[in-house]
């Protein structure tokens, strides 16, 4: 009894001793989430923090429970006048953060400090709703040593122990864990669907659109945000970069300012043609959102969780709100829609009435020059080579007939203008034709063998329907005459030819001596945060499946994993119980400077019997040891005041304690 109440005693003492390390573990945790909330709010938590240390320096009364019941009211209603709302994602988050931090002007006992850092191992969780990159990893886990230590200080019954011993106890902890993880890692069963998701915002992160409209794409040039990088499996086969098209949405309906999808797209590819070997790569996406999925053309897939439509543009069944891996085939030699049902060819030669009456005519007439409809889309790419026409991400605002206006006025313009304008003379001239939205391109990272694409390789194209080809596509952009590219984007287009030096199989050395020391180190992280991606946040079933082969564990079914996990877990857990147990010293501090003493005596048949009472014990000592009576007789008054007095004071135990020491170092 008097035992556990010193205990009780050093732990409350220990709360004093603790609060930098409990509001450090606090601010680490909450640091990544500071840039997702108001600044009002980050504003309140350090204030809070402020405060919580000038209480515990000038020994000042913390608030009421009325008074932080109000103040945690008003930050409740503050956070609904912020966002109109609590439920949503970051109202949920502002109100954790802004709650989480107010729980300091709680903590008066050692109970309400467990709380705080168990909270602060939750906010870490939080996190990864909004952070998934291999950095933010690293800094986590960082901050679950920093919050372990600080239970570690809290939970220490020895005030006098040093924080060399302290850190290595915490390392100890966390070291022993770490075989924990990487069993529920591998063997915790996983699932073909995310078992929730958080609702996200209605717009993605790539600003990529499921509409078109001129200005919506030249709008992403100056974006690096990444899209998705592409890891090509295949060794014999390569894209050439004329091929580097990411098919993404299909557009065919237009009312004279926007492109939009058709709604009467199907789902199931249509006939296709195969005239090549399929090409193997995976894509691992960032998420946007939406549910569009990106591929080469033309991609042959079919899966339960993927849909394929007959426009072979792709979507997953659910909003990619994560990391979303997927493998795919594509044959880039190809024919498909050959043959052209009538709903598709009214939906594809549809234009708006009342609009851009002069390109009407110009195109009609000008289809009468030519003998066939693959000869007039030639004559159209020839026109745009030979006449002023000039890429720019700076295009003057159009007005309402905008084919009319670009084609035959200002020619100046980005990939959505010469898409918008192709497809509206090849259906004016009788020539189904649709808009194809996505990126083209992408830059190669030697140091992880990978294309990465981001925002700013977004482009647009067109696809036209030929008898006896199907669709095929053409890129009106490609068509402008050099000279006549705006400067920065040539540089890009030298970028994007650089792929040029992959495809072709030139010497990856060659490549990388041209990489700027800055652009090395770039793309050397890119390289790590692909592989955290592709091996970790990527380990589907599939993945786990294939690991479980490896491992010669090709039995087991993903039903089978779960009982196998727990028998597994229950064996490391105690295993890891059997090394702390034997590790682990009495938990009382005198007891176990008595016990160090006991152990140096022992050779010389003095130890201390565990029946013997400690002030025999002392007594024995002091006749076997007359000169250090004194010594022990100041030892025994102490023991007997801190153990059996009512006036026992938990403070005086390192005190003793250290005489314990210096007495067994003497003898």
């Amino acid at each position: 009894m008097g035992s556990k109440k010193i205990n009780n005693d050093v732990r409350n003492l220990n709360l004093d001793r603790v609060i930098h390390w409990i509001l450090l573990a606090q601010l680490l945790s909450l640091l990544p989430l500071f840039q997702l909330v108001p600044i009002w709010i980050v504003a309140a938590c350090l204030g809070v923090g402020f405060w919580r240390l000038a209480v515990n320096r000038y020994q000042l009364a913390l608030p009421s429970r009325l008074i932080t019941f109000c103040i945690g009211v008003l930050a409740a209603y503050l956070i609904y006048t912020t966002y109109g709302t609590l439920v949503s994602r970051e109202a949920g988050v502002s109100l954790i953060v802004l709650m989480f931090s107010l729980k300091l002007l709680e903590m008066r006992q050692f109970r309400d400090a467990i709380l705080i850092l168990f909270l602060s191992y939750f906010l870490l969780v939080v996190n990864f709703l909004y952070y998934e990159h291999v950095l933010m990893v690293i800094y986590l886990f960082a901050t679950v040593f920093v919050i372990t230590l600080a239970l570690v200080i809290l939970n220490s019954s020895d005030i006098s122990v040093g924080y060399k011993k302290l850190l290595s106890m915490a390392g100890t902890l966390f070291t022993l864990s770490i075989p924990v993880c990487v069993l529920l890692f591998i063997f915790f069963p996983r699932l073909a669907h995310p078992l929730w998701q958080m609702p996200g915002n209605s717009t993605g992160t790539t600003g990529f659109s499921e509409t078109m409209s001129p200005g919506t794409i030249s709008e992403l040039f100056e974006s690096d945000d990444i899209v998705f990088r592409v890891k090509i499996k295949s060794e014999e086969i390569k894209p050439d970069s004329s091929q580097l098209y990411w098919r993404g949405i299909v557009l065919s309906n237009y009312d004279g300012l926007t492109w939009r999808k058709s709604t009467t797209r199907a789902i199931g590819a249509p006939d296709i043609v195969r005239r090549s070997s399929p090409i193997e790569y995976s894509v691992i996406l960032e998420p946007h959102n939406k549910k569009w999925l990106f591929s080469l053309d033309i991609p042959d897939y079919s899966n339960s969780y993927i849909v394929l439509y007959n426009d072979f543009s792709m979507e997953s069944e659910r909003n990619i709100r994560s990391v979303f891996s997927y493998q795919l085939k594509s044959y880039l030699d190809y024919r498909y829609g050959l043959n052209l049902n009538p709903i598709e060819r009214q939906i594809n030669l549809q234009l708006p009435n009342n609009f851009n009456p002069e390109m009407v005519r110009w195109s009609v007439s000008r289809r009468q020059t030519v003998n066939t409809d693959a000869d007039f889309v030639q004559n159209i790419l020839n026109y745009i080579t030979q006449n002023q026409f000039f890429y720019t991400v700076t295009p003057p605002v159009y007005e309402e007939n905008i084919v009319d206006d670009f084609w035959f006025g200002e020619k100046r313009g980005y990939c959505e203008h010469y898409s918008n304008a192709f497809v509206y003379i090849m259906r004016a001239a009788g020539i189904p034709a649709r808009v194809v939205t996505g990126y083209s391109g992408g830059e190669y990272n030697p140091y992880g063998d990978y294309l990465i694409v981001r925002a700013k390789d977004a482009h647009a194209w067109t696809e036209i329907w030929l008898p006896n080809q199907g669709w095929i596509r053409v890129d009106p952009t490609a068509a402008i005459h050099p000279s006549r590219v705006e400067p920065m984007l040539a540089a890009r287009m030298e970028q994007r030819t650089a792929m040029d030096r992959f495809v072709d199989g030139e010497d990856i050395d060659s490549y990388i001596s041209d990489i700027s020391s800055l652009r090395a180190i770039q793309l050397t992280l890119d390289a790590f945060n692909h592989a955290w991606n592709e091996w970790f946040l990527g380990f589907d079933q599939d993945k786990q499946m294939q690991l479980f082969e490896l491992m010669g564990f090709d039995f087991l079914s993903p039903r089978d994993l779960l009982p196998w996990m727990i028998t597994l877990l229950i064996i490391l857990v105690a295993a890891i119980g059997l090394v702390i147990l034997r590790q682990k010293d009495n938990g009382d501090p005198l007891a176990r400077a008595l016990m160090r003493l006991s152990k140096k005596l022992s050779h010389k048949g003095l130890a201390w019997s565990k029946h013997e009472a400690p002030l025999t014990f002392f007594e024995r000592l002091k006749t076997h040891y007359p000169q250090y009576k004194a010594d022990i007789t100041d030892i025994q008054r102490r023991y007997s005041s801190l153990r059996y007095q009512e006036s026992r004071a938990s403070q005086n135990m390192p005190l003793l304690v250290k005489k314990i020491n210096t007495l067994k170092s003497n003898l």
